[in-house]
């Protein structure tokens, strides 16, 4: 938890998202540290608990649909208005492209997809997100 340090960069990014969109996080990590690095992060005002989906609470983990159609139950939304961002290519991408949703990959290492899936944008950065919205 040291590690864990806010990124001025990543607090505006996410500011600014948060002023058109609904964010939240969905995340096979550990319950107990999922709240602390959001305040760690200076995030936690943007990611409200109720939309913050955890794996050990939900039952199911991420590649697997369940998870991703239990968020889009709980946010009461259509999967093709979901835009799934994240940095796992079979979790963040192809399970949420296999779940009807849109994906933006974070990959900052140039690593290389293990499947034929199409995400909207590969960026390396998030706050090169905001260009593409």
């Amino acid at each position: 938890m040291d590690a864990v340090q806010p990124d001025t960069t990543v607090q505006s990014t996410i500011a600014r998202l948060a002023e058109e969109h609904t964010l939240g996080i969905v995340t096979n990590g550990p319950v107990d540290m999922a709240f602390i690095k959001l305040e760690r992060l200076g995030l936690s005002a943007y990611f409200p608990r109720e939309r913050v989906f955890l794996s050990e609470i939900i039952g199911h983990h991420k590649p697997d649909l369940r998870i991703y159609e239990h968020v889009r139950e709980k946010l009461r939304v259509e999967s093709k208005k979901v835009l799934f961002v994240g940095d796992t290519w079979e979790a963040d991408v192809a399970g949420a492209m296999d779940a009807g949703f849109s994906a933006v990959w974070i990959n900052p290492r140039g690593k290389k997809p293990t499947s034929e899936h199409q995400p909207l944008a590969v960026i390396e950065r998030l706050d090169q997100l905001l260009a593409i919205l």
